[in-house]
This record gives structure tokens, sequence and C-alpha cells, in this order.
């Protein structure tokens, strides 16, 4: 099974959900937006390695269900502050509701995440769809979650390699896919909500080295410029930024096939300062994006990555 730990995308923002109590035990900790369905493949053959389904909860909780080729399956629980010993594997029982409880070891990968395998237990996937409550009992806590929208997310993730085809077929008309086809980026994760199969609600995301990037691309609606989309995404970048903000934008170069413009951006915070090279561009009604970001001691790995997606953009998709 891949590692647990997801390769955030650079564009979700989650609205919070209302919490829910229990009068039988700890609080619930209430689901923060939708479930998303991840998949994740090598870029050009696209073969994929193993599917997804993740939401974000209240207190910085994570809760991810993965399912590899072969059918197996792996509850992920991430938690915000370190809460395992890493390596160390942990007796856990799971609890759904209308379901009977199971009872597996969980496996600390780092300080932050334990794996918990399924693969034994038949019918789990079902009993999760089913339940408004789920509950993961460790040595020394027990963990309550309300989620909401699981069993269109179970669905999905059931479907997931079988839709895989239908997914492939359809993608030959993405310009970010063709683009990420020859950046030889390694393990490429596609996100979008459960339930949705529309084009636009997908996002890419690898990692590879220091550098993380992220990729999404929109069909233009109405009179929408090329300025207007490249201000949006601006400013969600800087909706990001807990910290001093600095941009620095190159000049649109216009192409008979489009328009492409590149820049930089840094972001000063408590955290420390990090960089994100960006490239956007435009070919007919389609409107794309890359995001390579890394700390600004790894500047040049970050604008070198970014140069090759130019490279490869102003080949595949603006014929020049």
């Amino acid at each position: 099974m891949s590692s647990a730990r997801r390769l955030r995308a650079l564009f979700c923002l989650l609205p919070l959900a209302a919490a829910e109590a229990s009068a039988d035990g700890p609080p619930a900790h209430a689901q923060m937006g939708d479930w998303q369905i991840l998949s994740v493949a090598e870029a050009g053959s696209r073969r994929l390695d193993y599917c997804a389904v993740e939401a974000a909860f209240e207190d910085g909780l994570v809760l991810t269900i993965e399912r590899d080729r072969g059918g197996r399956s792996v509850i992920v629980l991430q938690t915000r502050a370190p809460s395992f010993a890493a390596g160390a594997r942990y007796d856990v029982r799971i609890a759904m509701e209308g379901g009977a409880a199971i009872a597996s070891t969980g496996r600390a990968s780092d300080a932050n995440s334990l794996a918990i395998p399924l693969e034994s237990h038949t019918g789990t996937a079902s009993a999760l769809a089913r339940g408004r409550r789920l509950s993961i009992m460790l040595p020394r806590e027990i963990i309550l979650f309300a989620p909401n929208g699981i069993d269109r997310a179970i669905g999905d993730l059931e479907r997931c390699f079988a839709n895989a085809v239908e997914s492939k077929a359809r993608s030959a008309d993405s310009l970010v896919e063709r683009v990420l086809d020859q950046a030889q980026s390694g393990a490429i994760q596609v996100a979008r909500p459960a339930g949705s199969s529309r084009d636009e609600d997908r996002e890419y995301a690898w990692s590879q080295g220091p550098v993380s990037g992220g990729a999404r691309e929109i069909a233009i609606a109405g009179d929408a410029t090329f300025l207007d989309l490249v201000l949006t995404r601006l400013d969600r970048l800087v909706s990001r930024c807990h910290g001093h903000f600095a941009p620095e934008l190159d000049p649109p170069r216009e192409t008979a096939s489009g328009v492409i413009e590149t820049g930089i951006a840094t972001c000063s915070g408590t955290e420390g300062d990090r960089v994100a090279a960006f490239v956007y561009f435009k070919r007919g009604t389609r409107f794309g994006e890359f995001m390579l970001e890394a700390p600004d001691g790894t500047r040049a790995a970050a604008l070198a990555d970014r140069d090759n997606i130019v490279k490869i953009v102003r080949m595949v998709v603006l014929d020049y």
C-alpha cells in the first residue's frame, strides 16, 4: 500500500461544519468540507496504483480510506499534534454505527500518521457507508468522528479502478495532463469532490524532492480575460500566505495558439520563507495553472521545475 500521507492539493479551501456531540462518549469531531476522491498513478503510463477517499475533521484530524489494485484496504488517521511513535504498532478497534467492531493492528509511519489495515475484514466498506458515526479506539484514547456524505465517498472508492479506463480516455483532452505526461514528475495524485465527475473539479498534486507541485485546468467562462484569471489565482495564493506576500510577474507572452505568463512569489511568515514559482497559460477556452512550492532555501529547485513545465507547455500546448 502506498504511503498514507496525502500530497496536499494547493487550491482547496474547506468550510467549517457544525459539531455534534455524542451522549454516550466523547464529543464527535465534525467534518470540515466534503470528502475528496483521490487517485494516484504514475505520470505517462497513468497506471493506477491506489485510490482513496479523504476528509478533514475538527482539531486537525484527517481520515483517509485507501484501496490498492489488489483490493487491500487501509484506514489512515492523521493528527495535527505528534501522537504516535514512528514505526510502533498499536492495537486498534474500529466501531461503525450499525456494524460490529473490528480489531486490527495499526502501524505509525511517523508521529502524526497511523495506518490501520482492513483487508482481512469483509463488509467493512458497506458498514462505513451506512454509518453516521465512526469511532477509532486506541490503547489510551477513543476518537469519534461524525462523517457526512461518506456513502457517496465509499461508492466512488469502490468504482475508482473500474472508472480509471473511462477517466483516462476522457482526460486525453486535458491540457494539464498532456504536460504532466512528459514532465516525469513521478506519482501524480488527482483529487476531486466525491460524487463529481466534472473535469473542472480535478486538482493535481505531486512531490519531487523539496518541491511540491500542483496544477489545475478550467473552462474560461463568459467574457473573462486572461488577466482576470491570473489575478483571481494570485488572490488565492495571497489568502494562503500568513505573512508578507511578494509576487513578481513576468510579462505575458502571446503566441498564435494562446498566452503564457510566468512568475514567482515569496511568502515570509513566522515559520520561515517559502517560494511559489508559477505558470499560467490559455489556449482556446481553456485556462491552466501550474504551481511549484518549496522552502526559500531551495528556490533554485522550484524555478528549475517551473522552467521545465514552461518548456513542455510551449511544445505540447502552445506549439512554439
